[in-house]
């Protein structure tokens, strides 16, 4: 892939992540904030604001400052810095892992864009699930991290069968 084909690929992707997260964080702000949990499709899909200080699942919301601090803002600032030098430095990434990297990097940006602009949390706003297995409050961004999550997986295994292939002839 010509290298300014791979970066407009990059661009294009954090920007749609980054702006499809903040908008709909904009709007569940706006229009979810003082009412009561809005259910769907038999309560499978609920809409609800939240604040969550803490990372997935709100782990380390009750963790002192400091800890905050340096495990959610300090070191994420700090992997997503290695991933963006990692993202446009290395001409050797496959376009499957250019993807997965960008949807990491899209939605992990602008989880952090919450945090450092909304007094150290992160809107999320979305549950799914039926009866009392459900998911976690969430957001977009955390969609974007998950689906770059997949197809890194994805893309490591398809490396690893190649790499087999090659070894075993």
């Amino acid at each position: 892939m010509k290298r300014i084909h791979r970066l407009a690929l990059i661009l294009s992707i954090l920007f749609i992540c980054i702006s499809c997260d903040q908008v709909t964080k904009k709007i569940a702000s706006q229009q979810l904030r003082s009412v009561p949990s809005i259910s769907y499709l038999g309560n499978t899909f609920v809409l609800q604001f939240a604040k969550n200080k803490g990372a997935f699942l709100s782990i380390g919301s009750n963790w002192p400052l400091a800890f905050q601090l340096l495990f959610l803002k300090i070191l994420p600032i700090i992997i997503l810095s290695i991933f963006y030098i990692l993202l446009f430095r290395t001409n050797k990434l496959n376009l499957l892992s250019v993807i997965s990297i960008s949807l990491l990097l899209g939605g992990g940006s602008s989880n952090m864009l919450d945090r450092i602009f909304n007094n150290g949390y992160v809107i999320d706003f979305m549950n799914m699930g039926v009866g009392s297995l459900r998911s976690g409050i969430f957001n977009f961004a955390d969609v974007f991290i998950m689906a770059g999550s997949g197809l890194m997986l994805i893309s490591i295994l398809r490396e690893k069968k190649l790499l087999n292939r090659k070894v075993d002839r």
